[in-house]
């Protein structure tokens, strides 16, 4: 999962996240409501499926990974994401911790550096990983977190090279699966769309 950056020595040093934004709080918005792509191509992953703007160009297609690319340079990267698909410093470490896949999203929106973290040596690493990427990536200070019906949609406003939105996707009946998606430009309105048509199939 390229958002890890997992290393060696993150449970050896206390300044893990010293971005401003480490010790910010996602704001709760309303979800998205689907208010067009009326000419959209459903995408789907083994348990999610959404609608995507039509006339892309699939540059990448598995089971769980669509990267999808726009005439004007513009894209969407969509991917389910499980365990095994972290780059962790410490193999298994969701399998061997209190934690799930579903609160590395949780922790790195909902949770803050000045917080006493996990005592736990597994529990340690996952918080610092997931709040050392908060530090790294969302450096608009824009993320959000939206509810409906047992989904988790976490959104944050990023400039990361050419990505401008970085979302993850939970399900409650489902803590070891996420969906994230990466938008590379998509205009809000239409990114409001692909996030608003987002179902949970299994």
């Amino acid at each position: 999962m390229p958002a890890c950056v997992g290393i060696p020595s993150l449970l050896e040093k206390n300044d893990y996240c010293q971005s401003v934004v480490c010790n910010e709080v996602a704001v709760f918005k309303p979800y998205p409501i689907l208010m067009g792509l009326e000419q959209a191509e459903i995408i789907q992953t083994p348990a999610f499926k959404l609608k995507v703007p039509v006339y892309g160009e699939m540059h990448q297609s598995t089971l769980i990974r669509k990267q999808i690319v726009y005439q004007n340079q513009t894209g969407i990267l969509i991917e389910q994401v499980a365990e095994k698909d972290f780059v962790l410093a410490i193999p298994r470490a969701f399998s061997k911790s209190q934690f799930r896949v579903s609160n590395y999203p949780e922790i790195m929106f909902l949770k803050t550096a000045q917080q006493p973290e996990p005592t736990g040596y597994y529990e340690r690493y996952i918080w610092r990983l997931a709040l050392t990427n908060k530090g790294n990536y969302f450096n608009s200070g824009n993320f959000y977190i939206s509810k409906k019906s047992g989904i988790d949609l976490y959104h944050a406003e990023v400039k990361v090279g050419p990505i401008t939105d970085m979302v993850f996707v939970t399900v409650a009946t489902n803590p070891d699966i996420l969906l994230k998606i990466y938008n590379y430009g998509l205009d809000p309105e239409t990114f409001s769309n692909v996030l608003a048509s987002i179902v949970f199939t299994i």
